[in-house]
């Protein structure tokens, strides 16, 4: 659905609309954080209110919609699916983890797993530190 989705700016059926902002340093610098960065798109008056009653508890930074929309095309844009999407599906049905995963990436099973653990193990340290 994600591919030819009928709910692109500005067709939104919510209230607000949470996505993760790339390029964040090119249109906000000051917002930049290594952990990445939240784009919330307020859409209606009760997603204002409910922004504004929550947002002391977060570091806001504003940007015009322009940016928001340079910054992730796909707000207005068709996404295209991944070529191999298709073969992923019938793939996974009945395969080896495994080799799926061999497959699929550019890693052995273990060293993916192993990735996956150090970036829980970072995120569990980073929230401990603060």
């Amino acid at each position: 659905a994600c591919y030819d989705c009928q709910y692109k700016f500005p067709n939104y059926h919510a209230d607000i609309v949470i996505g993760d902002f790339w390029n964040v340093k090119q249109y906000c610098p000051g917002a930049y954080h290594k952990q990445g960065v939240s784009l919330a798109i307020i859409v209606s008056k009760h997603g204002l209110d409910l922004f504004d009653s929550i947002k002391e508890d977060m570091s806001v930074h504003y940007v015009t919609m322009e940016d928001a929309i340079r910054s992730q095309h796909s707000i207005v844009e068709k996404i295209s699916a991944p070529k191999r999407r298709s073969d992923w599906w019938i793939d996974i049905s009945g395969k080896d983890p495994g080799r799926i995963t061999q497959r699929y990436t550019r890693m052995s099973p273990y060293r993916f797993v192993r990735s996956k653990l150090a970036k829980i193990y970072r995120n569990i340290i980073y929230f401990l530190k603060k």
